[in-house]
């Protein structure tokens, strides 16, 4: 099998060298920047599949979408202007909810956070490869509850189901809206990680959605957003 080829970006060698370490099993790192000017060259020349490309090196406003006023072009069109068809992951810290949509709206790839674990790189890369976007729980669920907000009341099917989830069920839900993954859901709780996504499946196929996405919008339209409480099951 044919390696895809990487290049990764930030000013810090300890966090590439960390990057790289994650990698190494399944892409063949080409490059290496610490600049914008580093980077856009290495892109050029070295026909990299994917870049892992830190918001320290290019700034949220080179990151996300223009705005009115602001400096201009982005990330995105860079590489479009220079014909590349290099995929791009962002590695940011910044978990603002405007932030994340503008750079999506852009063309970005995958929005990871730095704060994120480990095990969330390869499938940010594997998704970006197809072209899809990905982007780390946390954000991705304050990205939904967000537009979620903007949509339309729960229907009268809905309104029934929420009404009658269990208390666990409840808080399953309320936890993945919160960004948890289930296995953090499952720590909270004090369940199996296999008990979480049996209960999340259920919910799920009463509602016929099939996202975690689809079930955050249920979740917001249907006020399970909030903070949970401690329920004695």
């Amino acid at each position: 099998m044919i390696r895809k080829r990487l290049i990764l970006a930030d000013k810090e060698e300890l966090l590439l060298d960390g990057l790289e370490r994650l990698v190494e099993d399944d892409y063949d790192v080409v490059g290496r920047a610490h600049t914008l000017k580093q980077l856009m060259d290495m892109a050029r020349r070295r026909s990299a599949d994917v870049m892992v490309v830190s918001d320290e090196i290019i700034g949220p406003s080179t990151l996300g979408a223009k705005r009115a006023g602001g400096p201009g072009s982005t990330l995105v069109s860079m590489a479009h202007d220079a014909g590349l068809k290099t995929k791009i992951v962002a590695l940011t810290t910044s978990e603002d909810v405007d932030a994340a949509i503008g750079a999506l709206t852009a063309g970005i790839n995958g929005y990871l956070l730095k704060r994120a674990a480990p095990v969330e790189l390869l499938p940010a890369l594997r998704e970006a490869e197809l072209g899809n976007c990905w982007i780390s729980p946390v954000i991705a669920s304050k990205v939904i509850v967000s537009q979620a907000a903007a949509t339309t009341a729960a229907g009268p099917h809905e309104q029934r189901v929420a009404r009658t989830l269990s208390p666990r069920q409840r808080r399953i839900v309320t936890l993945i809206v919160s960004g948890k993954i289930a296995k953090e859901v499952a720590a909270d709780i004090g369940i199996s990680r296999k008990t979480v996504e049996y209960h999340k499946y259920k919910v799920m196929k009463r509602l016929g959605l099939t996202s975690t996405a689809d079930l955050i919008r249920f979740a917001v339209r249907n006020g399970l957003d909030e903070k949970p409480q401690v329920t004695a099951e």
